[in-house]
């Protein structure tokens, strides 16, 4: 079950295995609620709570306006596992299982994709868009550039499970399937 929240706790979204999304304000009242077609996995919420990107097992990223509109829906090759979005809501990175992560503009048009070899578990993204990380099933984190081009790589023992980035880019966070927690300089180290 996917679940997002802006910094100032002023909304919340959370996807159910019933395909299902839901927004709620800080005290928990129901604002809206969407219907997916399958299990939602992962869900992002920028911080005014203006758009809001959810990714599922029917192949599907899709992004919703605040009021719980579709904006666009963009399909990969398998199901869609990690998702992050610019503050803004200028930029959506989605991570499928189908190996590749995608960067599309707020508006859904595909920017680039990057194939890790194994399905893509988790990614994050600087709030300028100039940066993604990516956790991978190769038990890799990527680095990459808003233009799609690998920085850097770091390998693990294990798959890596979930990824975070600061906001200047200067640490990368990393956890793997077996527990294991990385936590990178800018450059991979």
């Amino acid at each position: 079950m996917g679940r997002g929240i802006s910094p100032d706790g002023s909304r919340v979204a959370v996807g159910s295995k019933d395909g299902n999304v839901y927004l709620l304000d800080g005290e928990g009242d129901l604002l809206w609620s969407f219907e997916d077609t399958e299990w939602v996995i992962a869900v992002a919420v920028t911080p005014d709570g203006s758009r809001v990107a959810v990714t599922s097992t029917d192949d599907h990223a899709y992004l919703l306006d605040g009021e719980g509109n579709l904006l666009w829906s963009f399909e990969t090759e398998d199901s869609v596992w990690g998702v992050a979005i610019a503050p803004d809501g200028s930029r959506v990175a989605v991570g499928s299982r189908d190996h590749n992560v995608y960067l599309s503009d707020g508006e859904g048009n595909p920017l680039w994709s990057f194939d890790t070899e194994n399905s893509v578990w988790s990614v994050a993204i600087t709030p300028d868009g100039s940066r993604v990380a990516v956790g991978s099933g190769d038990h890799n984190v990527y680095l990459l550039n808003g233009a799609g081009n690998l920085l850097w790589s770091f390998e693990t023992e294990y798959r890596v499970h979930s990824v975070a980035i600061t906001s200047n880019e200067s640490r990368v966070a990393v956890a793997s399937i077996d527990g294991n927690v990385y936590l990178l300089d800018g450059r991979g180290r």
